[in-house]
């Protein structure tokens, strides 16, 4: 049943992928959205082995790549995973 509300849109850090919202990533990655839900909130490291951050939407591809770049040096300390 749909309720109106628009989705938080997520972008999955592993592949750059965005999405409308945490249900449709949820359905893309055979998880739930309460499990990203709880790896945006922090109470889970991962969503199955996938992480995730939130997005407006209305960034460019440029930015997206360097926030997936940023997100993974700072939240995970981790340099040269992705270019």
């Amino acid at each position: 049943m749909k309720t109106g509300r628009k989705g938080t849109k997520v972008m999955c850090i592993n592949d750059g992928k965005v999405y409308d919202s945490m249900t449709s990533a949820a359905k893309a990655y055979h998880t739930t959205r309460s499990t990203i839900s709880k790896n945006l909130s922090g109470q889970l490291k991962t969503a199955k082995g996938f992480c995730f951050i939130c997005v407006t939407g209305t960034e460019t591809q440029n930015e997206l790549d360097e926030i997936r770049k940023t997100t993974v040096i700072e939240k995970y300390n981790i340099e040269g995973v992705i270019n």
